[in-house]
């Protein structure tokens, strides 16, 4: 039975897919790759985040185009706000699930790495090998699907926007093959914005306007 968490997920990929996947494919023909080559691109795009709250989850998708799916033996996802070292407070990293709605879900070893710090995170897992066909190797699947969900906390950080790397000291973010070789994922990285909050006063003014503005196109009651 799905827990909570994973039902918040999964019904945020289904809103979410379509609108997501023709944004990769033209970030694709943007950057001067032909959808038909085959190409996987991970792309983090432009993040919005609310202030001061805890457990944001986020998911970082891959863009297969084809001609077919990719066999793959595992995934290292790597990834780091502002370098991994902030001079200010900035958006922190609590965890990156990589198994949960992955193509990875029922075939796995687990997972190896974890936190470098709050700031930067290095995870992978392999295909489990001993486990009876099928399920079989692991595929990228045609179009987009899930390769990773960030858990995001901004307790105490103020708006402003923060880079955030599919690349860290330890190496990029990819899939390997079926004999062990990277597939060479093109990566994209993006940015988190931390959007501030309607202040208490304007949310007061916004509402005394719009009594006054009702009272206004109220008509008069007639009186004998």
């Amino acid at each position: 039975m799905p827990t909570k968490i994973n039902q918040e997920m999964r019904n945020f990929r289904i809103r979410n897919l379509s609108g997501r996947a023709l944004w990769l494919w033209l970030l694709l023909w943007a950057s001067g790759i032909n959808p038909s080559l085959g190409a996987l691109m991970i792309s983090v795009g432009a993040i919005t985040l609310a202030p001061d709250t805890p457990n944001q989850l986020i998911p970082i998708y891959v863009l297969n185009s084809g001609p077919q799916v990719s066999a793959t033996l595992g995934v290292q996802f790597n990834a780091e706000v502002e370098g991994g070292a902030p001079a200010a407070a900035a958006p922190k990293i609590m965890d990156v699930e990589i198994l949960s709605l992955t193509i990875f879900q029922g075939d796995n070893t687990g997972t190896t790495g974890g936190a470098v710090n709050l700031f930067r995170w290095e995870v992978g897992t392999l295909e489990n090998i001993s486990q009876p066909d099928p399920p079989g190797t692991p595929e990228v699947p045609l179009g987009t699907s899930l390769v990773a969900t960030i858990n995001f906390d901004t307790t105490g950080v103020g708006p402003g926007t923060y880079s955030l790397s599919l690349t860290t000291p330890a190496g990029a973010t990819d899939y390997f093959d079926d004999k062990g070789k990277r597939l060479n994922a093109q990566l994209l990285d993006g940015s988190i914005t931390v959007v501030p909050e309607p202040a208490v006063g304007t949310l007061l003014l916004a509402g005394l306007g719009l009594l006054l503005l009702a009272g206004r196109r109220r008509k008069p009651e007639n009186r004998c």
